[in-house]
């Protein structure tokens, strides 16, 4: 007869059940409560890998509060993810901290459009997992499923923050819209630990068996399109915030040996000068020149080379005149506007 497993041993091979359940609930196509129960099973699988880790390395007595009137209460799962890993800032910790707060709020308060909002948090989870099953307990996700099933299966519908104002109420649309703006910040600071993006592009090809879906391009349409051949990432097209604009103006100024006059006193280039330009040129409203971040609550404005070359001419061909031509030209409070609106 075999002797018992230990305590940890038995908690680890619970937290597997778990999280297979989170997994496959998740990709079977039939069920419509799967990022609800998602949330559930997976945190019921990190809670037991956790409970499991602090037995085998600290004790039995380790996941317990400290007795009352002799109930005995073992650790929650919020009380194991501070435990482990120590670090607030670890993106595997954040991560499931914000799963955690999915899965303590879809009692009551769920949409459709969570699922968009958190798939990539989803998938960085299972990642996070399997390296921490991996490393606490010594079992390999690998010998227990394909490591092919740890891809998850999501809808093809996009996030839209202008479809949402119309289909809920006020107080529901600012919390997705904020929640978005939330996750997005920290997914950009965090890296795939935290969050990994999933991406759906689509290909062009006239072999009709090869094709999921059918398109008509109508000549002379009411409706035009375009098809985009290649593809742009504004984080390397359009990567100068105001500062950096600024900046780099200032240098090239300075390496140039120009000197900017207002009012025919000689200035340096700051935020009222560069914002008088892009009101004036209208940058803001030309997408070559002007990406409009709508992440967060307040937009956020980001230009491309091309915008700071042309803002550059623009004060070079004239740089005795041009600041004061064109603060003439603005309308009173133009200053004050610019301030405002300026973005980053």
């Amino acid at each position: 007869m075999n002797p018992p497993k230990p305590m940890f041993s038995r908690l680890f091979e619970k937290s597997v059940e778990a999280f297979l359940l989170a997994v496959e609930n998740y990709n079977k196509p039939t069920i419509r409560y799967r990022v609800e129960a998602f949330a559930i099973f997976i945190c019921n699988a990190w809670e037991l890998l956790l409970k499991g880790y602090l037995i085998k390395t600290q004790g039995l007595e380790s996941i317990y509060y400290q007795p009352s009137k002799d109930v005995k209460r073992t650790f929650s799962l919020e009380r194991c993810v501070k435990t482990i890993p120590t670090n607030e800032k670890d993106p595997v910790r954040l991560n499931l901290e914000k799963i955690v707060e999915l899965r303590n709020t879809s009692t009551h308060f769920i949409t459709e459009e969570y699922e968009m909002l958190y798939v990539p948090l989803f998938q960085a989870c299972i990642f996070n997992y399997s390296d921490k099953l991996s490393a606490f307990a010594d079992i390999s996700l690998g010998d227990r499923v394909s490591l092919g099933f740890l891809s998850l299966t999501t809808t093809m519908n996009t996030f839209s923050i202008d479809a949402l104002r119309g289909k809920y109420s006020s107080d529901i649309f600012e919390h997705i819209s904020r929640l978005n703006g939330e996750l997005n910040t920290l997914a950009g600071a965090n890296g795939p630990k935290f969050a990994i993006p999933v991406e759906h592009r689509f290909y062009l090809t006239k072999k009709r068996e090869e094709a999921t879906e059918c398109v008509t391009v109508v000549p002379k349409s009411d409706n035009p399109v375009a098809i985009i051949k290649t593809q742009s990432d504004p984080n390397s097209t359009h990567s100068y915030s105001l500062k950096k604009i600024i900046d780099f103006i200032k240098n090239r100024l300075r390496e140039k040996n120009i000197n900017l006059l207002l009012n025919g006193a000689v200035v340096n280039f700051n935020k009222y000068h560069c914002c008088l330009l892009i009101d004036y040129f209208a940058i803001k409203k030309q997408p070559d020149l002007c990406y409009i971040d709508k992440h967060d609550q307040k937009d956020r404005y980001y230009y491309s080379q091309k915008a700071v070359d042309f803002i550059l001419g623009e004060l070079c061909k004239d740089p005795g005149n041009i600041l004061t031509e064109l603060k003439a030209k603005t309308a009173p409070g133009a200053k004050e506007n610019s301030k405002q609106t300026s973005g980053s």
